[in-house]
């Protein structure tokens, strides 16, 4: 009998504990426990430490395109940052700021010309009165101007490091000894204190993906034996940060390794995982434990917060995420659920409103969708392709997203391209995230349209009367419906101009050889713009003339629009709005829209990756441009894709960076236009019954818009 209780007892324990951790479980994950130090102001450049609790903070201000830089104390214990009073004349900034020996600092001293170029001038050593105790000019150190940092040794013993050689400083900053390097050094650090480990440019035709590294006893000032890390041959590494123990820290693209002199490297941690951006590598310090002092900035409000970044045992509950999608593609579906791989505790669940294959079944999908996300029942992630996102934002279904972007320390507003931030946003405010798009534009040859990017329909009109052309190639009109289709983004386009519209349209071409544009008998053409060698396409259809990206008339900029075919909101009735992000963030990251990639259909919405994609396009070995020598077809038209030539690169680069609008697909807008058109272009309706009609629902549309 007592032995039957006590395995009662054991059961009900047991089971009592399954319940209690029921829905929750505990992983171990890097977190950023912040500091809140106070009086702290600007933009973080640089944390340079003292000891294991004090550090040194220089940080930036901009505000009317003038630079203002202030250089703080800061001790962890007292949470309080006290500004060093020391003051320079214009032009001239901090830079690598070190502790070199009790209460003084030692920095470089950059200067600044008109032009914005930087070098360094001279070496300082100053106290944390602000007092300048010595200054010494870098060229009576050295002629190398390829400085790389200081290097403190922890008796205050300064060293110069530039890219060919080591420099020992004495306490008045002269030079009492020159250590010349093998290799072109990269970067450097001091390790256990007593070895500077330099980080150098690797041959890669003979190490292949191998890092060589050479390292100085500061002791006995020799060079010691060179050692070298193998890393992904896709890894670039530009930043070493100090450790102890014979270990330091490497910051690549990926995240952090751990490394020692013995060749050993493990992946240490994924910065982008916990929002630390490997670009702010000055703002990195290793503390005891592996753990770091960070920095997280938020440029648009010139800010920074101080933390530090430990690996901690923390509970988490089960979320599920689920994106409501009509007709996701799939390539981008299966890149949203490699989110589940990595993020364990977490689930995102793709609902697809299913659909037939026809227009009709397609409005029933997108029309169920509306209704969930009208009822508080929708998705927390919305796949915005083919609604009408306009009217989800007016009338509050979709969350601002502007806090997300300022907060989050790796994806900024800023990190796209100009323009396209612009045409997304509504009100100076973004409500959906697009990693791609395509442009929609009209082109013909220069010489019958001109040189310059965009026009009026009364341009166009009055080009077409005066020379008979006619005036679209393409078959049965679709080029036209396109045209109206672009027009009808454009609430205030006056009627008029849809009367003229349909009345060249009696006149557009009705073969499908292009042959139009090439004898110059067409005016323009319609063209969806997918990469850079697209361009190609558009020239050898025009007869390989010079070619004129016309875009639409009455639409401003470029006259071209942004065709966006994968677009993700944030429901603002999400309870998981904070995870939402987590997951849809990943299609902004360098990472994911990098060329090297290959995720991107399209050209990608940020600056940086587009730029280094029109770049691969230009070289005549690009490891990435796979279309370099494949085939295209456009109707009867056939070639092979080459090199970019510098003139299309600008031609392109020229119409995205001066597109301003965003072609949303089934507006409602476009919806009254096209129903009213389709019975002109069926021969039921004329053209001015036709217009009248529309002139009339649009009215009607704007009304209930108040």
């Amino acid at each position: 009998m007592k032995n039957t209780k006590t395995w009662l007892t054991a059961i009900i324990l047991f089971v009592c504990f399954l319940f209690a951790g029921c829905g929750k479980k505990t992983q171990s994950k890097w977190i950023i426990e912040q500091c809140d130090i106070e009086g702290l102001k600007g933009v973080v450049q640089q944390l340079a430490p003292i000891s294991e609790k004090e550090f040194y903070v220089l940080s930036g201000t901009v505000s009317e395109n003038e630079v203002f830089q202030s250089l703080f104390y800061v001790n962890l214990d007292r949470k309080k940052a006290e500004m060093v009073p020391l003051v320079f004349e214009d032009g001239f900034f901090l830079s690598n700021v070190i502790k070199c020996r009790d209460n003084c600092f030692a920095a470089l001293l950059l200067e600044r010309n008109d032009e914005g170029d930087e070098r360094v001038d001279s070496v300082i050593v100053a106290d944390q009165t602000g007092t300048l105790l010595v200054k010494r000019a870098l060229n009576e150190i050295t002629h190398d101007e390829g400085v790389i940092r200081l290097i403190s040794e922890a008796d205050g013993k300064l060293w110069l490091i530039t890219s060919e050689c080591l420099y020992s400083l004495d306490e008045n900053l002269i030079c009492i000894a020159t250590y010349e390097s093998e290799k072109q050094i990269k970067d450097a650090v001091l390790v256990d204190g007593k070895k500077i480990v330099c980080l150098c440019t690797d041959d890669r035709e003979k190490m292949h993906s191998n890092i060589l590294f050479q390292r100085f006893n500061t002791t006995n000032r020799t060079w010691e034996e060179n050692f070298t890390l193998k890393f992904d041959e896709n890894e670039l590494t530009n930043h070493l940060i100090g450790g102890n123990d014979n270990k330091f820290f490497l910051l690549g693209t990926k995240g952090i390794y751990k490394c020692d002199e013995n060749g050993n490297i493990v992946f240490f941690m994924n910065c982008g995982e916990v929002g630390v951006s490997s670009e702010e590598n000055e703002c990195l310090i290793a503390l005891p434990k592996d753990e770091f002092l960070v920095c997280t900035v938020n440029y648009e409000i010139q800010s920074s917060n101080i933390g530090i970044l430990r690996y901690k045992v923390v509970e988490h509950q089960e979320s599920t995420i689920v994106i409501g999608s009509v007709g996701m593609e799939s390539r981008i579906a299966k890149s949203i659920l490699e989110y589940n791989k990595t993020h364990p505790t977490n689930k995102v669940e793709i609902k697809e409103y299913q659909f037939e294959n026809n227009a009709a079944s397609y409005n029933d999908a997108c029309n169920r969708l509306y209704a969930d996300i009208l009822g508080g029942n929708g998705p927390d992630i919305i796949y915005l392709s083919g609604l009408d996102s306009s009217s989800l934002i007016k009338h509050g279904f979709l969350e601002n997203l502007d806090s997300y972007f300022e907060n989050d320390p790796e994806i900024r507003k800023t990190d796209m391209i100009p323009s396209f931030c612009d045409a997304i946003s509504v009100d100076g405010h973004i409500f959906y995230i697009a990693p791609e798009f395509s442009i929609m534009t009209m082109a013909g040859k220069s010489r019958l349209v001109g040189e310059s990017m965009g026009w009026t329909m009364n341009d166009l009109y009055d080009l077409w009367k005066k020379n008979q052309f006619v005036i679209m190639d393409e078959e049965d009109g679709i080029t036209f419906r396109q045209l109206i289709k672009g027009m009808a983004q454009y609430e205030n386009i006056p009627i008029e101009d849809y009367k003229l519209a349909l009345e060249m349209s009696n006149a557009s071409n009705k073969r499908a050889d292009n042959s139009g544009l090439k004898d110059g008998t067409a005016l323009l053409g319609m063209f969806g713009i997918t990469s850079p060698s697209y361009i190609q396409v558009i020239h050898s259809v025009c007869n390989d003339e010079e070619i004129t990206l016309k875009g639409f008339p009455d639409v401003e900029g470029s006259g071209a629009m942004f065709s966006i075919t994968n677009m993700f909101g944030i429901s603002s009735k999400s309870e998981k709005k904070e995870l939402a992000w987590d997951v849809i963030r990943m299609l902004m990251t360098k990472e994911y829209q990098s060329i090297s990639a290959q995720k991107v259909f399209g050209f990608p919405s940020r600056l940086d990756c587009f730029e280094e994609e029109i770049q691969e396009y230009k070289k005549d070995k690009s490891k990435y441009n796979f279309e370099k020598g494949t085939e295209w077809q456009y109707g009867n038209d056939k070639g092979i894709y080459t090199v970019l030539s510098e003139k299309d690169a600008a031609r392109i680069k020229e119409t995205i960076y001066e597109t301003k609008k965003v072609y949303i697909k089934n507006s409602e807008l476009e919806k009254i236009i096209c129903e009213e058109a389709g019975a002109f272009f069926s021969g039921d309706k004329d053209s001015d019954i036709v217009c009248e009609l529309i002139k009339n629902r649009m009215e009607l549309y704007r009304m209930e818009r108040k």
